[in-house]
């Protein structure tokens, strides 16, 4: 096989794998505390970076921690460079992360508050904690695979993971009780 076509099928197999994967890293994203104005040009280099790793790739491992990595280390970068201004969603783009089945008003009402309180306890955590929750729980991929894929020891996985658990928790105590009252 000459390189011309070894290289068309490379770049059909990441365009495939683009398709697949767009709306994944766009969620964990928006999951990670990005705005969603901010999402579209994250995500951009998000793939840039998939890319140029893209023939590196290990196709017996899941593709999503692997994204998941990439997008973190966006995010963190991007947070890092960002004012510490804390963003939280408008009701705009609450509700357009509402799954379309959420029709009835009462319904939508819940759904909306539901994940509003869900994205604001998400952002008490640091986003060192929130990677791994979002991983282990929303994801649910393994404390080992997530060690793997974001290079670190697995007891700061377990740590981050318990650590964060706490503070979402907490949060969410916090925050019902007070829109309870």
């Amino acid at each position: 096989m000459n390189a011309a076509v070894a290289r068309r099928m490379l770049d059909d197999a990441y365009r495939a794998f683009y398709a697949e994967h767009v709306r994944y890293v766009w969620r964990s994203l928006r999951r990670l505390g990005i705005a969603e104005h901010d999402c579209e040009d994250l995500a951009q280099e998000v793939f840039v970076a998939v890319h140029r790793h893209f023939p590196e790739r290990d196709e017996t491992r899941p593709a999503k921690p692997w994204l998941f990595g990439f997008a973190f280390r966006i995010a963190l970068g991007h947070k890092r460079r960002a004012s510490t201004t804390r963003e939280v969603p408008t009701d705009q783009e609450r509700m357009s992360e509402l799954p379309d089945s959420s029709r009835d008003v009462g319904k939508a009402m819940s759904a909306r508050d539901a994940y509003m309180v869900v994205h604001e306890a998400l952002a008490e955590l640091s986003i060192e904690q929130r990677a791994i929750v979002i991983l282990h729980e929303l994801d649910e991929i393994t404390a080992p695979a997530i060690a793997a894929e974001l290079a670190l020891p697995l007891n700061t996985v377990y740590s981050r993971l318990r650590l964060g658990r706490e503070r979402f928790r907490a949060a969410i105590e916090r925050l019902t009780k007070g829109g309870a009252s």
